[in-house]
């Protein structure tokens, strides 16, 4: 962690060297500081979900983001387990790139009648939405690839609890953007980066589908609602 979090902060330095790094490894109040004091920062994640790394699995991930004024309007999110990057671009589109083949666009899933399926944590044994018998498949993942699931439009959404800080999921945020896709608290109102370090929990998805959801269920958190599902890992 602190050798990428130096790495980083480095090479950021370098192309921007009036704009301050948010990080998990720098101090609390540091990252506080930038917070109240800078409009435009870099939140960076410099080894997330370490214990997937440390057990020799492959979900996690290095995590940037540049923010404006609370908005994350650059993300760049690798997995070097899975030789996965996924990036914003400057001509306002989200890309993934797998090992050395050549980047291609990515959008989110269109809304669409019959089976949705949701990316969800392991550990998860509720899914996020009311749905009858066979309409709803499960795709269980680590840290920001279920976002990233989204982004491409494999997984449908995805509902993120409490837990989250800027620096996890910044990135994210701005890549399912580009792709199409919105990012917002559960109960409708935008997610924004610059109130404070921790996030609210959130859902990822088409802007039309996380309608949906708020008008069936506007009055739950939908991590709580039990349904029937089809699982798959990944």
């Amino acid at each position: 962690d602190i050798s990428s979090h130096n790495l980083l902060c480095e090479a950021l330095a370098c192309i921007t060297p009036d704009v301050p790094v948010i990080s998990e490894e720098h101090a609390l109040e540091e990252n506080e500081k930038i917070l109240r004091s800078f409009p435009v920062f870099w939140a960076i994640d410099p080894l997330d979900v370490t214990a997937n790394y440390a057990a020799g699995g492959n979900a996690y991930s290095i995590n940037v983001a540049l923010v404006e004024n609370g908005v994350p309007v650059l993300g760049v999110l690798y997995f070097p387990g899975m030789e996965e990057l996924y990036f914003t671009s400057d001509d306002g589109k989200a890309y993934k790139q797998v090992g050395k083949e050549p980047p291609r666009t990515i959008h989110v899933a269109r809304v669409h009648d019959g089976t949705q399926t949701a990316a969800i944590r392991p550990d998860t044994h509720a899914t996020h939405a009311p749905a009858e018998e066979n309409t709803l498949k499960v795709i269980f993942t680590r840290g920001q690839r279920r976002a990233c699931l989204v982004a491409t439009g494999e997984a449908t959404f995805c509902s993120e609890r409490a837990g989250f800080c800027i620096w996890d999921s910044a990135a994210t945020y701005a890549i399912v953007t580009a792709a199409g896709g919105t990012v917002e608290q559960h109960d409708g109102s935008p997610v924004r980066y610059n109130t404070a370090l921790d996030l609210p929990p959130y859902f990822v998805g088409h802007p039309e589908l996380l309608r949906h959801l708020h008008e069936v269920h506007p009055e739950h958190n939908l991590n709580e609602i039990p349904v029937p599902t089809k699982r798959k890992n990944a």
